[in-house]
């Protein structure tokens, strides 16, 4: 090697500067690290509530430093802060803008999320708006994703920065900052650094695309986990067991850290909202996590929260190193939805049985489904991930299996190592730190380079090509056992009803398999009318064989359904090398 080329090796001896020449160096440095400090702007936002029955906030922003040679100033909110948005940002009324001397200037809207302001020259700026917080109970919303959509009570609220702050788009380099004026006594839980009194420097500005914000009386405690200030705020109306879930809580933060081998926040908070009647979910943000716990009434399943909460969690990972792409949504949720299951395996939450048995539910809704959509994992990614249920389940049972296939073919050349060090390899990757997402020819390379090029091709057709894993094949080639067979007529339709209309439809159950949707009301089944719950269920349990015949009102209007009646199809797997080997 030649090592001058290289950059390595030996230097040449400089010359010796004089010392009027070393301060002038010094002084040129100075004062072009003062240029680079005038060139990053500065905004402080103002978050205000004066009173909590008004249902709205209060946004002011000062922005200062603008960039001398600036035409316009790009500003937007963001559109996707939660699964399901509104077609525009609940602002009322309009966008205030004024410059330094306090002369008002005209903002332009581009589309119903962006803005766009002449800036003539102007280096400081000042802005207000309110922005009412009724998103709960917009269609589309109410009853389906309010659990992570900001809201206002007497006793307390939760805040989405990306349902509230405008967002410079066109400033190179900016530094921002959130204070923030509550009724008095009322508590503030930020995953923020604080930065003085009821205020806080977020730790990049993605952070004010969708974290999360606890005010009032949240009942919340601190902990330190791996050097990770964890805050774990529960809403009022907890049941008792939202708290004893708080320390499989800590324990899950535990296994995951030393799992990613990387901090992805010195600041983390984890929201219990108010429990839902039915409802389990959760969405991960920058720096914050919310999640939805069904009450007592309607049934606690300890493993089903400690999973959503493992899969939740893992997220922060990712999120903390790059923005995944469309393309690997399937490893961004399959992937993590992999190791959800297997961390409480590893914790002792869910047994072997368990987690073998979910590895049998995915096979079955993977096979009866996606053969239907002829969508492959890269395609359901899109935009069809957000409004087509199949594209969705694909997304994370297919990524799961494949999550699956690919840790039993590491295990299996007996190196000792497995998807953890895959996982590890791809996502802590230097070049993510430095700011570029990965595509799908990447994940395939980092296959080649663990398995062989022939099985890296045929990962990249199981990724590519429309879905069509046979699941017995391929997990027997890999000496996992798994035997099929039909139980019969599906007898339960695995939906959530109120009087005839069906409030929630599981995509790989029966009822989604026939093609039967959320909102929907069942008229008739073969002939026999079913005027409400009861009714329904007694046609449904009533199917033999043969076509299923079903009248349907559906939007207003009445539409017929005919399928195959549904089979319940059951996969029985053994064999798994897991958790035993951790």
């Amino acid at each position: 090697m030649n090592h001058l080329a290289s950059g390595y090796g030996p230097r040449p001896i400089p010359q010796r500067v004089p010392l009027t020449g070393i301060a002038m160096l010094l002084a040129a440095l100075v004062l072009s690290g003062c240029d680079s400090l005038r060139d990053r702007a500065s905004i402080l936002y103002h978050i205000g509530i004066t009173d909590p029955a008004d249902n709205r906030v209060e946004i002011r922003m000062e922005i200062d430093d603008l960039p001398a040679g600036a035409d316009s100033l790009h500003l937007h909110m963001a559109e996707r802060y939660a699964y399901v948005t509104p077609p525009e940002p609940l602002i009322a009324g309009e966008i205030q803008v004024r410059n330094g001397a306090g002369e008002e200037l005209e903002l332009l809207r581009i589309t119903p999320y962006s803005w766009v302001l002449p800036l003539h020259g102007e280096r400081k700026l000042w802005v207000r708006y309110d922005v009412e917080l009724h998103h709960r109970q917009l269609p589309g919303i109410a009853g389906l994703d309010e659990y992570e959509q900001p809201c206002l009570t007497e006793e307390f609220g939760l805040l989405s920065a990306g349902a509230l702050l405008l967002i410079p788009g066109s400033l190179p380099r900016v530094e921002s900052r959130v204070r923030f004026s509550l009724p008095q006594s009322w508590a503030l839980y930020c995953p923020w650094p604080s930065s003085g009194e009821n205020e806080y420097a977020p730790k990049s500005i993605e952070c004010l695309y969708d974290d999360l914000i606890g005010i009032g009386a949240w009942d919340a405690y601190t902990t330190n986990r791996g050097g990770c200030e964890l805050t774990i705020a529960l809403a009022p109306g907890q049941d008792q067991s939202a708290y004893e879930l708080v320390s499989f809580v800590e324990a899950i933060v535990d296994e995951e850290l030393a799992l990613f081998d990387h901090l992805p926040a010195e600041k983390y908070l984890l929201l219990f909202n108010t429990p839902n009647e039915t409802l389990l979910a959760g969405s991960a943000k920058s720096s914050s996590l919310i999640l939805s716990l069904p009450s007592a009434a309607a049934g606690f399943s300890l493993a089903g929260m400690s999973r959503l909460i493992a899969h939740e969690f893992h997220h922060t990972w990712v999120a903390s190193l790059y923005v995944p792409p469309a393309e690997l949504r399937f490893f961004n949720e399959g992937f993590t939805d992999y190791y959800a299951y297997q961390v409480c395996a590893r914790l002792g939450i869910i047994s072997g049985e368990k987690l073998a048995a979910a590895l049998g539910e995915k096979m079955n809704c993977t096979l009866r489904q996606y053969n239907r959509s002829q969508l492959s994992l890269i395609e359901a990614g899109g935009e069809c991930y957000f409004t087509d249920k199949y594209a969705y389940e694909l997304v994370y049972r297919g990524g799961l299996l494949l999550a699956a296939l690919l840790d039993l073919d590491i295990r299996a050349l007996g190196t000792g190592r497995s998807l953890d060090d895959f996982m590890r390899d791809f996502n802590n990757d230097p070049r993510r730190r430095a700011g570029g997402s990965p595509r799908v020819t990447d994940l395939l390379a980092l296959v080649e380079q663990y398995l062989d090029p022939q099985a890296a091709a045929r990962y990249g057709a199981l990724i590519s090509e429309p879905w069509a894993l046979d699941p017995v094949a391929e997990f027997g080639r890999r000496g996992v056992i798994v035997s099929s067979h039909s139980n019969g007529v599906a007898r339960d339709m695995r939906v959530r009803m109120r009087g005839g209309i069906l409030e929630a439809v599981a995509p790989c159950g029966p009822a989604g398999r026939v093609g039967l949707r959320r909102g929907d009301r069942v008229l008739k089944v073969n002939g026999l009318e079913s005027k409400d719950d009861n009714q329904l269920r007694g046609a449904w349990w009533q199917l033999g064989d043969g076509t299923l015949q079903l009248q349907v009102e559906r939007a207003g209007e009445v539409v017929h359904l005919a399928a195959p009646r549904p089979e319940e199809i059951i996969f029985e797997v053994s064999g798994l090398p897991w958790p035993e080997d951790e």
